[in-house]
């Protein structure tokens, strides 16, 4: 009996397979792309490596860190790494190879993303639109139609982030809710959900606070 290669679950709790939003197709099974940068032999451990990462980060980083002798130059094992140091809290080497991955595979998508969200949070915000010149995903992405959950609610809360940060406050809930209908429980969601709700706060009680100003010195 031949042993299966593992999959990793992402959205373990999603009762079907895809959904569709606005035209696109948003699959929670991991999609049958290619690991070109990933020699057949290795994919197997790769994919167990990426399962691993979802549950034990601490101790999966020193096993990526020795894979990645056997894959130098791939923009995957690079992302499971930036996403590595990030859960383990060595954010200047998790921001450090965001950019080095940008530089070294500019057309990968997660790459993109990562760099995209560390320029938002510089407050670079004309960076965003030179690395996704479109609101509009398919745009971005050679008009392809069909999805993982990972990018589809990536790409969206981004977009989310960027309209709050430039201050177009109905186009970031729009995004939102997009990355909401397609991963709800995802922790960058809620986080999302709690940035939107705090900025329309503030700017209640600033609202508040001028016409009390305003009533008492008439």
């Amino acid at each position: 009996m031949t042993s299966k290669t593992p999959k990793p679950h992402f959205v373990e709790s999603a009762p079907i397979k895809s959904i569709h939003i606005d035209g696109y197709e948003v699959c929670f099974d991991p999609l049958d792309t290619p690991l070109s940068s990933i020699p057949p032999a290795l994919k197997k451990t790769y994919l167990m490596l990426l399962q691993q990462a979802q549950t034990y980060p601490k101790e999966t980083l020193s096993k990526v860190l020795a894979f990645k002798d056997s894959c130098p130059s791939s923009p995957e094992v690079d992302n499971l790494l930036t996403y590595l140091y990030a859960q383990n809290r060595d954010i200047p080497k998790a921001e450090s190879l965001i950019e080095e991955s940008y530089k070294k595979y500019p057309d990968y998508f997660f790459a993109k993303i990562n760099y995209a969200d560390q320029v938002l949070r510089k407050k670079q915000h004309a960076k965003v639109l030179e690395i996704f010149p479109s609101f509009e995903l398919k745009d971005n992405c050679s008009s392809r139609l069909r999805y993982h959950v990972t990018e589809y609610r990536s790409f969206m809360a981004l977009m989310s982030r960027y309209h709050l940060a430039i201050k177009q406050k109905p186009k970031a809930i729009e995004f939102y809710q997009k990355a909401h209908t397609a991963d709800p429980a995802h922790i960058s969601v809620i986080a999302l959900e709690k940035a939107l709700f705090r900025s329309f706060t503030i700017k209640k009680i600033a609202r508040r606070l001028l016409k009390l100003f305003r009533l008492k010195h008439k």
